[in-house]
């Protein structure tokens, strides 16, 4: 992601996850994305197929977060 110019950073996971997320600090979308939130499904659905997993996109800074973002959800 940060090859694509965004500011990620890998976070530590939460209490009872055993995997940990993915935060950025900008959007490359973000001006795209106040008039097309579909821009929002494309980043949750490319992370997901290079990670083979399931997102649960916890803060979005198009609605208001400081940050978006991405937790995995693990395998069942």
């Amino acid at each position: 992601m940060n090859e694509n110019g965004f500011a990620a950073q890998v976070i530590d996971a939460e209490e009872g996850d055993k995997l940990p997320r993915i935060e950025c600090k900008n959007c490359v979308y973000h001006d795209l994305s106040k008039d097309y939130s579909e821009v929002c499904q494309f980043d949750i659905g490319f992370i997901s197929g290079l990670m083979g997993a399931d997102i649960d996109h916890q803060e979005c800074m198009q609605r208001g977060g400081q940050a978006c973002r991405f937790r995995f959800k693990p395998l069942a």
